[in-house]
């Protein structure tokens, strides 16, 4: 009577390992997926908050170089919305709108609703005409793009 009992084929028991499979990474998809998505949304949504929120200020003649030194000044301004900025790169420019060095502040950065000038201490912007910002953002300081402007940068007045 044992002789008559048949089992699976090699093609239906291929077929079930590879439903297993599919289904068994098909529910991890979804378990990590969110939580993935979670974490790349909030840094994006931070980076369009930052580049839309930050503005350079040249009326009052703080935006400027130091034509000793090459250190540069810049003030920001800083909106009332909420993101998670934890520094500003400064890329100066020459003029021919090449970069001619970049320093990354992550102290001194305006609040919510601040103006506050930053100075790129200990890093020479020879040549620089124009200067532009780079948001920085989370823990990371993840850069959020290219500068959203290029502002002209005028002498320092002592």
């Amino acid at each position: 009577m044992l002789n008559n009992k048949k089992a699976i084929s090699t093609v239906v028991a291929t077929v079930l390992i590879i439903l297993i499979t599919v289904a068994a990474v098909a529910i991890l998809w979804a378990t990590v997926m969110p939580l993935i998505s979670d974490k790349l949304s909030g840094a994006n949504d931070d980076c369009s908050k930052a580049q839309m929120g930050l503005q350079v200020i040249t009326e009052n003649g703080k935006t400027c170089i130091n034509s000793t030194n090459y250190v540069v000044s810049v003030q920001i301004a800083r909106d009332s919305e909420a993101y998670n900025l934890t520094g500003v790169k400064v890329l100066g420019y020459d003029s021919n709108g090449n970069t001619v060095g970049s320093a990354s502040v992550k102290v001194g950065i305006p609040a919510a609703g601040e103006q506050k000038t930053i100075i790129t201490t200990g890093v020479s912007l020879t040549n620089a005409v124009k200067v532009g910002i780079v948001p920085l953002v989370g823990s990371s300081y993840s850069a959020c793009g290219a500068p959203q402007q290029k502002t002209a940068l005028i002498t320092c007045v002592a």
